[in-house]
């Protein structure tokens, strides 16, 4: 997979994307430059952020004033 390209996957077939209209049912994804190292690490950072936000916000309604 080249860096920049766009790839298609209709019916089961990946392919390089051609410029234009693609089908509704089409699937278009295109090639990280990162590493899945780096991919886990923001994942697991993003998923900590989340998780914190979620836990302010519920602390926050349970509140009694």
């Amino acid at each position: 997979m080249g860096k920049g390209t766009v790839y298609v996957i209709k019916n089961g077939q990946t392919q390089i994307a051609e410029s234009g209209n693609q089908p509704k049912n089409a699937l278009l994804f295109a090639a990280s430059g990162k590493s899945l190292a780096q991919m886990i690490i923001e994942q697991t950072e993003q998923f900590k952020e989340n998780a914190e936000l979620v836990r302010s916000r519920l602390a926050a309604a349970s509140k009694w004033d």
